[in-house]
């Protein structure tokens, strides 16, 4: 990273993510080398070792709490190594578990290790999660300005900790070229699901919703890319336990054939169980004039307002989706009401000058400074 500093030698650094094998200390090493910086907040990695704020019981969670809630999802990742189901059952048992979680954090760590030997080789691990939530919350409060494409998002990291005058809300861009096409004739209505193959996405009750619809004339499209061994596992699981003779595996498609798959549509489904952040999927659609249904949490209930651009169902709850979908295709005049009502996102050409500005007034308070100190 120093290096690429020294070769480009830029005025202002903006971080898109501080992960996926990259290293938190990229962002300190910006400040020692005197640079402003950026970090954009596209999910909460920050606060969520695994990412998504979902519990390995398939929760949502509220947030870390000093790490305390972090321990669950990391003893149950790494319960086959270190064998502590068998210590969590225990300590279930003696009603210990519910008291230690009341103390404070560090006694809490403290405790664990003192009461359960056995759980001593992973107590650093343990305390290590209170240490990260302090870590990373010092981390991002130290950028010079944090974007959040969603409100929603926003507000999350203001209840973490993080000042909120120190957080703009910047939303996601959608490249130029998709446009509102005239609605072609169908017999059916067709809904589609554009994405991922993962167990957070949804597709467990989209499939299950779309079982209970086969005296209703809909048609479902499934677009997505099966290219790991993970990925094809699970997507054979959906197809076997789809009951719908008119749902549709589609495959993968190239990005420049997103306006064709779009206009094939009369509405876009996005099932995740999972908060989501400002989903493309969502924005790209409505710049393509579909309306979305989606669950009703996270930045997906922010973009999504039900009954006006689209409609909102319980999250994970495939007897309510089914609900939500036999009555959009029972109702076609809603849904041409819905596409009226869409608003177009912004573009990314809109989005970048207005973070150009930003850039601009960052670079010219750090020049400020400078010379305020010399």
């Amino acid at each position: 990273f120093l290096e690429v500093v020294k070769k480009f030698m830029p005025d202002i650094v903006h971080f898109q993510h501080l992960g996926g094998g990259l290293s938190t200390s990229i962002l300190p090493a910006a400040h020692r080398r005197g640079l402003p910086t950026v970090l954009t907040l596209h999910d909460f990695w920050h606060m969520c070792f695994r990412s998504h704020l979902l519990s390995t019981d398939g929760q949502l969670c509220s947030g870390p709490d000093g790490g305390l809630r972090c321990i669950d999802c990391y003893i149950a990742q790494r319960q086959t190594e270190f064998a502590l189901s068998s210590v969590r059952a225990r300590v279930k048992q003696l009603g210990l578990w519910k008291a230690i979680r009341q103390l404070p954090r560090f006694a809490a760590f403290w405790t664990m290790k003192r009461l359960f030997p056995i759980a001593q080789t992973i107590t650093a691990d343990l305390s290590a999660l209170g240490i990260r939530d302090h870590y990373m919350r010092q981390l991002v409060t130290s950028a010079d300005a944090l974007l959040a494409p969603s409100r929603f998002l926003r507000d999350f990291f203001v209840q973490w900790g993080v000042p909120a005058d120190q957080i703009t809300y910047f939303p996601n861009g959608i490249a130029p070229g998709l446009r509102p096409k005239p609605i072609t004739d169908s017999a059916a209505h067709r809904f589609g699901y554009i994405g991922g193959f993962h167990p957070y996405k949804g597709l467990k009750v989209l499939i299950g919703a779309f079982n209970q619809l086969t005296d209703v004339d809909v048609t479902l499209q499934i677009w997505g890319a099966a290219s790991t061994p993970a990925t094809r596992e699970y997507a054979a699981q959906l197809q076997s336990m789809c009951r719908n003779a008119r749902v549709q595996f589609a495959g993968e498609f190239p990005h420049s054939r997103l306006d064709e798959v779009l206009a094939g549509l009369d509405m876009l489904i996005l099932p995740s169980i999972i908060y989501e952040n400002s989903p493309m999927s969502i924005l790209e659609a409505f710049a393509a004039g579909v309306p979305v249904i989606a669950s009703n949490v996270g930045g997906m209930a922010e973009l999504v307002q039900h009954d006006v651009n689209g409609l909102l169902f319980e999250m994970g709850n495939q007897d309510d989706l089914a609900e939500k979908i036999r009555f959009a295709a029972t109702h076609p005049e809603r849904i041409r009401m819905y596409r009226h009502n869409i608003t177009p996102p912004p573009t990314s050409e809109q989005i970048g000058k207005s973070i150009e500005a930003l850039y601009t007034d960052l670079i010219k308070s750090h020049q400020s400074r400078r010379i305020d100190r010399d």
